[in-house]
């Protein structure tokens, strides 16, 4: 069987480049011959060393689709193939097609609308031991057995509904969380007669204005999973009766409500949040890695 090269260069670091491998893999189970693909870091050196060479232009690796297609392209031709891919500038938003439109649509936007809140806060508490791309493929789940996340309601639910919630299908079987939620609805309840709303409360912390961590915007740089106002906000809400709001969910949560401007500073979300909103730098703060 005829074996076919593919050269692929990437721009930048992939965190799922295992996965796309064994993606890209998928594409030729049913061709006519092998795909040999080879991850290469160095196209100058290539370009050197071979002859009769094909290089792409430049793409961004939509949620592998992008790089699916060309690979199909290249299974067309005999010629070696460079193709040039410029992965997402925030990686994670790279592993699937639910998580790109999530991270282009929601993630890092500010929030002031506390029904919305609620359910970022209470999908952060979920996840808890879970990924977070198992969230979001529950979301319509969790909507469904919640009433669209209506805090007021989800604070009147009794047993039956815990029952009635753990039978409905593709739910998480935990009585636990599902508790947990229904415990946090009334915590909620309670902050927003004391603050006026919860947004109120959560936007209290940064002055209203988000936050740009320095550094934290700078291609290949660590992010934290969580930080010394994260640990603060959560000591707080277990004084408040909260459950599943450790120091981890919290700094989670204050990236997806927008309190912290987390994307990388080539995303163009990074700086669409930044001209619609006011912003304040600060320094690191105790952080956790």
């Amino acid at each position: 069987m005829e074996v076919r090269i593919v050269h692929i260069l990437l721009d930048k670091p992939v965190s799922n480049s295992g996965r796309l491998k064994t993606l890209i893999a998928e594409v030729g189970e049913n061709s006519s011959f092998n795909l040999d693909i080879q991850i290469i870091n160095d196209v100058d050196k290539v370009l050197g060393e071979k002859e009769n060479v094909i290089t792409s232009d430049s793409i961004i690796l939509d949620h592998c689709k992008s790089w699916i297609n060309l690979i199909r392209g290249c299974m067309e031709t005999r010629e070696l193939r460079i193709i040039k891919i410029q992965a997402h500038p925030c990686g994670w938003a790279d592993y699937n097609e639910r998580n790109k439109i999530y991270h282009d649509t929601e993630w890092g936007i500010p929030v002031h609308d506390d029904k919305k809140m609620f359910e970022h806060l209470m999908l952060e508490c979920m996840q808890c031991g879970l990924s977070w791309d198992l969230m979001l493929k529950k979301r319509e789940v969790f909507r469904s057995c919640f009433d669209d996340f209506n805090y007021d309601k989800i604070a009147d639910y009794d047993e039956n509904d815990i029952q009635r919630i753990l039978e409905t299908e593709d739910m998480i079987k935990s009585p636990r969380k599902i508790a947990a939620v229904i415990n946090n609805a009334k915590c909620f309840q309670k902050v927003r007669e004391e603050f006026g709303s919860f947004c109120e409360y959560m936007w209290s912390y940064s002055e209203n204005k988000v936050i740009l961590y320095n550094g934290h915007c700078k291609v290949g740089s660590k992010i934290p999973v969580s930080n010394g106002l994260s640990k603060t906000i959560s000591k707080d809400l277990k004084k408040r009766g909260f459950k599943y709001v450790g120091e981890v969910t919290i700094y989670s949560h204050l990236q997806a409500c927008g309190i912290v401007n987390d994307h990388d500073e080539t995303c163009p979300c990074y700086a669409k949040i930044n001209q619609e909103n006011t912003t304040v730098n600060k320094r690191r703060d105790k952080e956790v890695y």
